[in-house]
């Protein structure tokens, strides 16, 4: 009963693994999608528009993801897509041809922000402390079953407790290494 508990913990925190990637591949989307509207903007504003949204993805792979990945965040990230953000809200789309573009420009950079903040927040959940308590309580407590059984051949339930223990142990490796995929 305990191994199929923790299996459906492994099969879980894989499920989040999944997640994250899928709100990671969604920023990534959102801002390509956002770089590939400024070409509908007159060649100042477009390259403008352009450089900002470079800068925020230098950042995100140069600061944020080492930053994330020790438990942080990335101040000037958040500052560089909050200038972004500003600098889309405020642009002033002066040819009709970008009067048309405009609400994409709106929209694609929702968007970002949205997937952003998905990122962010997904990657930082994790199994808590009492789901951890939980999980080694259940160990000790099934391992503790096993060594009370009368034996005739020691040797053999030895085996048997460490092949469990082993197999109880690559799973916690699993989840542990799958919990928190940001970090």
């Amino acid at each position: 009963l305990y191994a199929v508990a923790l299996g459906l913990m492994v099969v879980d925190v894989q499920s989040e693994f999944s997640t994250v990637q899928q709100a990671a591949m969604a920023e990534a989307s959102a801002a390509g999608d956002l770089y590939r509207v400024t070409r509908g903007l007159e060649p100042a504003g477009r390259e403008r528009l352009r450089g900002a949204i470079r800068h925020y993805v230098d950042l995100v792979i140069e600061e944020e993801w080492p930053a994330v990945r020790r438990g942080g965040s990335s101040e000037a990230t958040w500052r560089q897509l909050d200038s972004l953000a500003a600098a889309v809200a405020t642009y002033d789309a002066t040819s009709p041809h970008e009067q048309l573009v405009y609400p994409q420009l709106l929209t694609d950079m929702q968007s970002l922000l949205d997937a952003r903040r998905q990122r962010l927040f997904l990657g930082q959940q994790g199994i808590g402390g009492v789901t951890w308590g939980i999980i080694l309580i259940g160990a000790l407590i099934t391992f503790g079953f096993g060594c009370v059984f009368p034996v005739k051949r020691r040797d053999v339930h030895c085996t048997l407790i460490g092949a469990m223990a082993v197999l109880f142990g690559l799973m916690g490796f699993l989840i542990i290494s799958m919990d928190r995929p940001l970090r």
